[in-house]
């Protein structure tokens, strides 16, 4: 029987690059740290419902900025 398996897609929180129509009234990195804060969520609930979580990210560039994110909130134990 296979088991179910959930795919969360991550965009790298960088300053100027995400929830940018959040800016003004927050200021760039402030509005990184809130996508920070949403992909730590989404991720965390969708281990909750299988520990089977694979996490694609953007861009190509952004692994380390994302593991480090979720690494920090002890989201992951090991590298994703």
């Amino acid at each position: 029987m296979m088991r179910p398996a959930i795919i969360v897609m991550v965009k790298a929180p960088r300053a100027g690059a995400v929830k940018t129509r959040l800016v003004p009234p927050l200021s760039a990195h402030q509005a990184a740290a809130l996508a920070a804060c949403f992909a730590c969520d989404v991720v965390r609930n969708m281990r909750r419902i299988t520990p089977d979580t694979v996490i694609a990210y953007a861009p190509a560039d952004g692994h380390a900025m994302i593991e480090d994110v979720l690494l920090c909130r002890n989201i992951l134990t090991a590298n994703l």
